[in-house]
């Protein structure tokens, strides 16, 4: 199991690690504990047309990446989404894994979501957040990364991304509710059954793991 003590977490990601039962020093790969698993497979979540989904069922039988989304209007998880299009298939087949995307806000705005960010994947909706908390994903924040340390996918500076995803979010999307405005996502390898093999927990905005990087891991 990897063990990372990360010394320079901040005050907001320690506040969060203790919210979240997380030792000190390792929030964002403190994989969950089983009980906390039990409590995730135990939530519903929305698909594109409102129809509720027990968690636990979309990685019952199978290996299964789970990306966390912040707000549905966040330009840096919008560049994320759009970046999804770009993945090689070939290493989710030949690590036998599926992949799905979850939003916290209205599940009203998935199918635009979707069509907009060009997503051939499954995404769902946690409008109350009781997934998120249950994995342990309590940090809210706005810091993003440095520029120089900024992720593969997000290829635009902030100022662009906020433009650029609030036009996306006022004009190419239903008006509803986008989610907690600071609250961070995460990345998962979860299944088959109560089983987690990777754990990352966003520690700023722009903080998803590419998705190469993640699927070099999971073998």
């Amino acid at each position: 199991m990897l063990s990372i003590i990360d010394e320079d977490e901040t005050d907001e990601v320690r506040a969060a690690a203790r919210e979240a039962g997380i030792p000190e020093g390792s929030y964002a790969i403190h994989p969950p504990s089983m009980l906390q698993l039990f409590e995730a497979s135990q939530c519903i979540v929305y698909d594109e047309d409102g129809r509720e989904v027990m968690f636990g069922d979309l990685f019952k039988k199978k290996r299964t990446l789970v990306c966390f989304l912040r707000h549905w209007w966040c330009g840096f998880c919008q560049q994320f989404a759009m970046s999804v299009r770009h993945i090689d298939p070939l290493p989710l087949k030949k690590a036998n894994m599926n992949f799905l995307l979850i939003g916290q806000g209205d599940w009203h705005v998935i199918k635009a979501y979707r069509q907009v960010m060009q997503v051939q994947y499954p995404i769902y909706a946690d409008p109350k957040r009781n997934l998120y908390r249950a994995l342990g994903m309590t940090l809210r924040t706005n810091d993003a990364n440095p520029a120089c340390a900024r992720p593969d996918y997000n290829q635009m500076s902030m100022t662009k991304g906020i433009l650029v995803a609030i036009k996306k979010g006022l004009f190419d999307m239903p008006i509803r509710n986008p989610g907690d405005m600071k609250l961070l996502g995460g990345d998962f390898i979860l299944g088959p059954g109560l089983q987690c093999s990777f754990t990352h927990r966003m520690t700023v905005t722009d903080g998803h793991m590419d998705l190469p990087r993640i699927l070099a891991q999971a073998g």
